[in-house]
């Protein structure tokens, strides 16, 4: 191709605002950026960003993987920081209901931190065999994932050596791990070998096998963490929402696999109304093989065994020693509650503040299995929930940790919104680049003492608008009456069907204070505000015909009447009955001028 036909093909894609392609076939050995105006495609197996490069992802970036995977190597760094509006996926090259779990390998960081392998370091299982990991550096960085979805990742090479959506191998603390979404991941979701990273607001979204898999002596901290099963997907080896081990044999080797949670979701495969599961689904929690593990004000519902511990030294751990630490969870809707069916580890579970329930419903969470459109996870009112959270555990001391009032991963407040994918399997990307952003505006037009708004945004659902004289409206487009001249700060909140929103502000000034109705004195209303009727005051100077408007914060006349008043003092009783709670203004209108009150109802 000439160079002269390249540019008018360059030309031509710029000017049909396609996003161009960029097929990534090698390692990356130097400081590279990719950026959100491309699309990235991953080929040719193991690619390695290696000597120390730095590969940084711009916010919105869409990474497109075709059977093989990203690994960054001991000294080189990922920094991939995305935003809410703007995150960076990484996901199948395959269109739009054709994807599937292990359409490409996942996203593997090695570090320098501490794992228990005899020797201090090992390659990481699936196949890519320069992916060394371990070391000595505790704090050791391998760079930032914010805002991040990994999607149809993980490829099973033979079984016990896969590759996982997102793989940890020795990972040190100094590393960022943020908001990071996995999703229809071919094996397990997240796993950690060893090392001592952290991380924070972590979901994973029916993948095949388990959810949070610690392994190699792992003891970083996490916070807030959301696991959903896929009823229908399950792997052979039994799935699991957190699988534990020291490591594969069960051996003591130091540093123990040790690591803490705290506010842990897990929404396991039996959900009410929902399909038989697979028979290969196993346990909410699997702690095995010399491991210990501290999980804290967390919530699991839905497997065929909640908690099993196995192997003498983590049983120990949990009855004797206190080195596994399970304390204020809530085991909802299991078959069975606890293995083994041994005194001493039910009379702990007891004493550590655990408890069980019957059903998953019984967690009364918002609208948790909704992923058609953007599920809630946040408990309604009444949910054991809300309470019984407990920090006092010297782990839970660390200023890693944020001290809540709820158990289980959300409060008042649903992290998962905007970011977040519930379709990916469907999910457009032909645009390219990621940008859930709304881009709301004010516009207004004046007619004395009415102001008409327009805040129509696209990709808005809820509208909420703050007139900047104390009252609010829902509507789209409302229609607003100031009782004084300004200028007024009014606000507009848009929200989108994805849980996105954006703010904006605009100064209202040109208000015109009405006539005043000449001759109209000493207007009182009393009571107000009010719950079922009020009345209302004036006198005259001399005898004249008003309208009566009664009219909400919409500017929606909600009653009208036309009525001779007399000279001198005059009474209304304005019936509240009917009247739904919230401000409202009366407003007496004659030919030359008007009054207005405003009114509270409340109930």
């Amino acid at each position: 191709m000439t160079k002269q036909l390249l540019l008018s093909l360059i030309v031509m894609i710029s000017s049909l605002g396609l996003t161009a392609q960029v097929v990534v076939n090698s390692d990356i050995t130097a400081n590279t950026t990719w950026t959100n105006n491309n699309i990235y495609l991953l080929q040719g197996g193991c690619l390695y960003v290696r000597n120390s490069a730095t590969l940084t992802i711009e916010p919105g970036t869409l990474i497109k993987g075709d059977a093989a995977a990203l690994i960054v190597l001991r000294g080189s760094k990922i920094i991939a920081e995305g935003t809410p509006e703007r995150p960076i996926v990484f996901t199948s090259s395959k269109p739009a209901g054709q994807r599937n779990p292990g359409d490409w390998g996942g996203l593997l960081l090695m570090g320098k931190a501490p794992i228990n392998v005899p020797g201090g370091e090992t390659t990481v299982e699936g196949g890519c065999s320069e992916a060394l990991y371990g070391g000595t550096d505790p704090n050791d960085n391998s760079g930032t994932l914010r805002y991040v979805r990994i999607e149809f990742a993980g490829i099973p090479f033979q079984p016990n050596n896969e590759l996982n959506s997102l793989t940890l191998g020795g990972v040190g603390a100094g590393t960022v791990i943020e908001h990071v979404q996995t999703s229809y991941g071919g094996d397990d979701a997240f796993e950690w070998f060893g090392g001592t990273v952290n991380g924070k607001w972590l979901v994973t979204y029916r993948t095949v096998d388990d959810m949070f898999d610690t392994d190699f002596g792992y003891s970083g901290k996490n916070q807030w963490l959301l696991g959903i099963s896929d009823p229908a997907i399950a792997d052979v080896s039994g799935s699991n929402g957190f699988e534990s081990d020291n490591d594969g044999q069960g051996t003591s080797n130091e540093p123990k696999t040790n690591a803490h949670f705290s506010n842990v979701t897990i929404l396991g495969p039996m959900q009410p109304g929902g399909p038989a599961i697979n028979s290969n689904f196993k346990r909410a929690l699997h702690i095995r093989r010399c491991s210990f593990q501290d999980i804290f004000n967390s919530a699991f519902t839905g497997f065929p065994v909640g908690l099993k511990l196995e192997s003498t030294c983590t049983i120990d751990g949990f009855t004797t020693s206190g080195d596994v630490e399970f304390k204020n969870n809530i085991l909802a809707g299991m078959t069975t509650n606890i293995e083994p069916a041994d005194a001493a580890v039910q009379t702990q579970f007891n004493n550590l503040g655990n408890s069980t329930l019957a059903a998953v419903e019984d967690l009364a969470l918002t609208n948790p299995f909704d992923f058609g459109g953007n599920p809630g996870f946040r408990p309604d009112a009444g949910s054991p929930l809300l309470g019984g959270a407990d920090f006092s555990s010297p782990t839970l001391q660390d200023a890693f940790f944020t001290a809540t009032a709820y158990r289980g991963a959300f409060g008042n407040t649903d992290w998962t919104d905007c970011w977040t994918e519930w379709d990916p399997i469907n999910a457009d990307y032909e645009g390219g680049s990621i940008n859930y952003g709304l881009n709301p505006g004010i516009t207004f037009t004046v007619n004395g003492g009415t102001v008409t708004f327009t805040g129509s945004t696209q990709g808005a659902v809820a509208y909420a608008w703050d007139f900047g004289d104390g009252t609010v409206s829902g509507n789209e487009n409302p229609v607003h009456t100031y009782t004084a001249a300004g200028p007024f700060v009014v606000t507009l909140t848009v929200t989108s069907a994805r849980g996105c929103t954006a703010t904006a502000t605009k100064t209202v000034d040109g208000v015109v204070a009405t006539n005043e109705i000449e001759g109209l004195r000493g207007l009182k209303v009393f009571p107000n505000p009010f719950h079922s009727g009020t009345s209302v005051e004036f006198s005259l100077k001399n005898q004249m015909m008003l309208d009566v408007q009664l009219v909400d914060v919409t500017g929606r006349v909600v009653s009208l009447a036309t009525q001779e008043f007399n000279a001198g003092m005059n009474r209304l009783e304005i019936d509240g009955s009917s009247l739904s709670a919230g401000v409202y203004f009366l407003r007496l209108v004659s030919a030359e001028g008007q009054t207005t009150v405003r009114l509270s109802v409340l109930r």
